[in-house]
């Protein structure tokens, strides 16, 4: 594993653990209680815990092995672009590293991801962003009524003998008919009775 690898590195060579300056015994012997309390948070995977105290002991004692330590930690925390930057600054801390081309690599990964991670939130933000419009509801269409199918059939007229003026009419005309033909007679008829049945007149 390339943590152990190069915790081990650090602690076994002296000259790579060492700072250029000199430190106090009192900072020095703290760093490395905070280097190994770190090695075992990040045994246990309590990466957060371990990356407290790996921060602690870099400012004790400003040795590259705790910012390689560090990116592991954010890498493992999925904050892939403090990975990135401390892996980066191991690199320029330790340019000659044994490791130098993994951690390389590394970096380009966390870069990636973290490249993705940002065009994620960034389309979850363009997305809440969308206004979505209530969709109105169906209205209900009443079919039309066909006036002309609905429309009441038109009444047939009675014909004339139904109707009772009609026989009133046909009754009072049929009256004033026989009375001018009684009366006629009796006015336009010849005055001799007898002269209509041919009988002969005693002259």
């Amino acid at each position: 594993m390339a943590f152990v690898w190069v915790c081990a590195l650090a602690v076994c060579a002296p000259a790579a653990f060492h700072p250029a300056h000199a430190s106090p015994a009192s900072s020095k012997s703290e760093a490395r209680q905070r280097y190994d309390a770190g090695t075992r948070h990040y045994n246990l995977a309590e990466y957060a815990d371990a990356l407290v105290q790996f921060k602690e002991g870099y400012r004790l004692r400003p040795d590259p092995v705790f910012l390689f330590n560090i990116a592991q930690c954010y890498r493992l925390l999925s904050e892939p672009e403090e990975a990135a930057t401390f892996y980066r600054s191991f690199l320029r801390e330790q340019p000659e590293a044994p490791n130098r081309a993994d951690v390389e690599r590394m970096v380009g990964e966390q870069e990636a991801i973290a490249h993705a991670k940002r065009d994620r939130a960034a389309n979850a933000e363009r997305a809440k962003a969308v206004v979505v419009l209530p969709v109105a509801p169906p209205v209900a269409v009443t079919p039309a009524v066909d006036v002309a199918l609905a429309a009441p059939a038109p009444a047939h007229p009675k014909p004339l003998v139904k109707k009772p003026w009609f026989w009133v009419a046909v009754v009072g005309g049929a009256g004033v008919v026989a009375a001018a033909i009684v009366v006629g007679v009796v006015l336009g008829g010849p005055r001799n009775p007898h002269a209509s049945l041919g009988a002969e007149v005693l002259q």
